[in-house]
């Protein structure tokens, strides 16, 4: 099946971050039990996280499978794009924010950069003062 073609490279592709995301999903819609996401969120690396999800969504019949594609789909976009050939259809809301978390990251490092400089200039001339920009 085409899942099994494609088992070998979302293996690798997957995030321990992803895998938990899906398998919290598959599990509120009641496809996944508690201990079953607990054995996947178990396995010490991220390759066998999503081998582990992979192989039980796969053993579980076809539309478990669809419904793990339609999670992927939701949760990353990019990856359904690359593994089935297909587009990923996903409002745009939930593209925005994938887009941006990113530079929202950038943005937060970059602001505690700044506070880390200004502490510094400030000891420099014997000011000891907490900075909040935030």
């Amino acid at each position: 099946s085409d899942s099994k073609c494609h088992q070998a490279v979302l293996s690798k592709s997957m995030s321990s971050c992803l895998v938990d995301v899906i398998c919290s999903h598959l599990s509120s819609k009641r496809t996944v039990s508690e201990f079953e996401g607990q054995v996947v969120r178990s396995q010490p690396t991220d390759l066998q996280k999503a081998s582990q999800l992979l192989q039980m969504v796969l053993r579980k019949g076809s539309e478990v499978c669809q419904q793990f594609y339609q999670a992927l789909e939701r949760f990353d976009p990019r990856l359904f794009e690359k593994v089935t050939g297909s587009p990923a259809v996903v409002p745009l809301s939930k593209v925005l924010i994938l887009n941006y978390s990113s530079r929202i990251i950038k943005v937060y490092k970059w602001v505690n950069n700044c506070k880390l400089l200004i502490t510094v200039f400030l000891s420099c001339f014997g000011e000891k003062r907490q900075i909040n920009l935030m």
